[in-house]
């Protein structure tokens, strides 16, 4: 077998390095370490950040050396996976440790609201019963976050995708391979860079998330044009390929308009192992743990106030997260680490509520013609510069 030592440049007729280097692995706790690998490569920072850390504590020692090492591992198929380099002869049991830590600090971190938690579920039975499965959901409310946050809580097992808009089979197929590690295929045909995906998704060992699944639809020419997109994916789910879609309530709605061109739907349908329908609404005790995850240092009565707005603005978790990023701003501009209460006000009432104005005055207008009411703000903040400046009515 020959080793190619990059994926990008693989000769046509070729299959993926890791694929290849995957089949010959029994164990599937060694296959998902290989997977893991690959998906830490195309990290921010890649493989030297990893040895960096990995080496952290043999400061006589070179992180790029253990970097080239960590390629060789991810690609070659002649390298040990029972033992590491003599700089390093620990590696293996280090980078399974490494991930551990990795998932601990991830899943400590992460605060999750029931939306989140049945997206989870989901995904988690996608995973076991290996099927094809739809999750529907209202904008806006953290479906989006909370699959691609399922999916760093299993790296090297899973991909987050956002379905690229447009119908060109070219867009989708390489943003399928960057999701996937594979890079950009630019200078590529379509036949091979499907070919490189589908030889990775055909391994069995990787589950596919993809966001925006209204989109697999056709976009333009929509009663006439032919559902590629959902065909592939029908394609991959019947080869056991495991594929979680996280959509809005569109899927169902261009579904009905493709249907009038003769395309059956009892196709898609009857390959749905799962569908769930989300909550359209967040319950204030979940806006309030969303508001603690992004400004932690914040007040419990501050943190109701995001909430209460939150659940009266347009932009609804954008709201929170807006106002947060815009306090940080304003306290790192007056010198401070930590934002106050009165950041919070100030966000809220001189920056976001103004513009959120705007945003739902534009909204009505394109409703009905014309803005005939304005955004309806439930939270009122006074100016005090304190720890305790607020008031909810």
């Amino acid at each position: 077998m020959k080793y190619y030592a990059h994926t990008a440049t693989l000769p046509d007729g070729a299959n993926d390095p890791n694929t290849e280097r995957c089949s010959l692995l029994e164990s599937q706790a060694d296959r998902e370490l290989i997977w893991y690998i690959q998906y830490l490569s195309h990290q921010t920072g890649g493989l030297m950040a990893v040895a960096g850390e990995l080496m952290a504590k043999r400061s006589e020692q070179s992180p790029q050396a253990l970097a080239d090492y960590l390629r060789e591992l991810c690609l070659n198929p002649a390298t040990s996976l029972t033992m590491g380099p003599n700089c390093f002869p620990n590696l293996i049991k280090a980078l399974r440790q490494y991930r551990a830590h990795l998932i601990e600090t991830k899943e400590a971190s992460v605060f999750t609201t029931e939306l989140g938690r049945k997206v989870f579920e989901v995904l988690d039975y996608t995973a076991y019963g290996r099927g094809l499965t739809l999750i529907q959901g209202d904008a806006r409310l953290g479906k989006s976050h909370a699959a691609r946050t399922w999916c760093e809580l299993h790296p090297g097992n899973a991909r987050f995708v956002e379905v690229p808009t447009g119908n060109d089979e070219a867009t989708f197929f390489r943003d399928l391979a960057r999701g996937l590690g594979l890079g950009n295929f630019l200078n590529y045909k379509v036949v091979q860079i499907r070919e490189r995906v589908e030889s990775i998704l055909r391994s069995g060992d990787i589950m596919l998330v993809l966001d925006e699944a209204q989109r697999l639809w056709p976009q333009t020419n929509i009663r006439e044009g032919y559902p590629k997109r959902i065909t592939w994916v029908m394609t991959m789910a019947n080869a056991g390929v495991p594929i979680g879609m996280i959509s809005t309530p569109q899927f169902f709605v261009i579904q009905k308009v493709v249907e009038k061109n003769g395309w059956n739907s009892s196709q898609l349908i009857g390959r749905l192992s799962l569908y769930e329908s989300l909550p359209q609404d967040l319950s204030i005790e979940d806006l309030v743990g969303v508001a603690r995850a992004v400004l932690p240092e914040a007040s419990n009565d501050v943190l109701r106030a995001l909430a209460v707005y939150a659940r009266s603005s347009a932009r609804y978790l954008a709201a929170i997260d807006a106002i947060a990023k815009r306090a940080r701003y304003t306290a790192m501009r007056e010198g401070r680490v930590v934002a106050t209460a009165n950041d919070v006000r100030k966000a809220m009432q001189e920056s976001v509520i103004p513009a959120d104005t705007k945003l739902f005055r534009a909204l009505e207008r394109g409703r009905n013609g014309k803005a005939d009411k304005l955004l309806p703000v439930a939270t009122t903040l006074s100016n005090r510069a304190s720890d305790k400046p607020l008031m909810v009515v």
